[in-house]
């Protein structure tokens, strides 16, 4: 059987079959939970606009277009169980290993060279600019762009589409209370507010909203 192992491992270098994989890695991971039906493809199709907006290259789009699709990838180790049920109903210890899964999928996506630009974000989308995030703790600028970008997508595509009793909602306390420093929403808030501008359809006016007062970060879980 070692006979039919390759040689040395291929390396894809095709733009649209990493994009393939990338889909299917993101598909794979949302059948886990009956809540994130397509969660991943729309977390990247935010997070592709967002980089737009941010000025982005063209190459610095794609590797956040597809860190996007696979940013979960990493709940694949998480227990069913912990995924179905409210955050409030989960022990600590099943609130810890949902916590693992960026580092999971920064394990897993390791090991495939052709995601290797990838690993970073993926491993850090769940990190937060006063240091409460998941699962290093790292701050403000020791977060990349991207995946602050892809934090900011997998937030905004968690309020407007999941139902407030759904266990995806375990983001939203943390997106109105603690978003991260000062610096973090300086062009967080610009960036999803020009996002979800075109899909006011029914707004009178867009009249610029006078700036809310910061809210004190809270470590919380």
């Amino acid at each position: 059987m070692l006979s039919l192992e390759p040689v040395s491992a291929s390396i894809i270098r095709d733009d649209a079959l990493l994009d393939a994989a990338a889909l299917a890695f993101a598909d794979f991971v949302d059948l886990k939970s009956r809540y994130a039906a397509s969660h991943s493809r729309r977390v990247a199709g935010v997070a592709e606009q967002l980089a737009r907006i941010m000025r982005c290259a063209g190459p610095a789009i794609d590797q956040i277009r597809r860190a996007a699709l696979m940013h979960d990838f990493g709940v694949v180790a998480v227990p069913s169980y912990s995924l179905q049920r409210p955050w409030a109903e989960l022990s600590e210890s099943k609130r810890d290993q949902y916590r693992l899964h960026p580092y999971h999928g920064e394990r897993i996506l390791r090991r495939v060279p052709a995601f290797a630009p990838l690993v970073e974000m993926v491993g850090t989308h769940h990190e937060r600019a006063d240091g409460c995030g998941y699962y290093r703790g790292l701050t403000g600028t020791n977060i990349s762009l991207g995946a602050r970008i892809i934090a900011v997508a997998d937030r905004l595509e968690t309020l407007t589409t999941t139902a407030p009793d759904t266990p995806n909602c375990r983001c939203l306390p943390r997106w109105r209370h603690s978003g991260g420093s000062r610096s973090m929403r300086r062009w967080s808030q610009p960036c999803t507010m020009r996002w979800a501008r075109p899909r006011q359809h029914h707004a009178r006016s867009e009249r610029r909203q006078p700036a809310s007062r910061p809210v004190k970060s809270r470590c919380s879980a």
